[in-house]
C-alpha cells in the first residue's frame, strides 16, 4: 500500500491545482511495516499542500479509520457512493452558496 501512495504523491507534486487530493482505496490491512511509512507519506503530503484519504470498504478495511486523519468506510460497496460524495463536499466545499 505505501508504494502506491508513494506513486500516486509522486504523480500530484508537479500539479499545481489548487486541490490536489489523493483517495487510496483499500479492502484490506497494508503489508507488514508499511503502518510508519504510511504515517510518513501523510505527513509529507501535508506539507506539500495534498491531501490523503484513506477510503476502505469491507470490514477487513475498517482500520483506515485509525491510519488515515481523513477517511472513509463503508461495511457496503453500495454505501460507498453517497460516503465519498458526502467526503469530497466536506472537504471541498463546492456546493452552492
Amino acid at each position: 500500500m505505501a508504494d502506491g501512495m508513494q506513486y500516486g504523491l509522486d504523480s500530484l507534486l508537479g500539479r499545481t491545482e489548487g486541490h490536489r487530493v489523493l483517495f487510496v482505496v483499500t479492502d484490506g490491512l497494508p503489508n507488514i511495516n508499511h503502518q510508519e511509512i504510511m504515517v510518513r507519506q501523510i505527513r509529507i503530503a501535508k506539507t506539500k499542500g495534498i491531501h490523503i484519504i484513506g477510503v476502505g470498504l469491507g470490514e477487513g478495511a475498517r482500520y483506515v479509520q485509525d491510519v488515515f486523519p481523513d477517511s472513509v468506510w463503508t461495511r457496503h460497496i453500495h454505501d460507498m457512493p453517497k460516503a465519498l460524495i458526502q467526503k469530497l463536499n466536506d472537504l471541498l466545499d463546492l456546493r452552492p452558496y
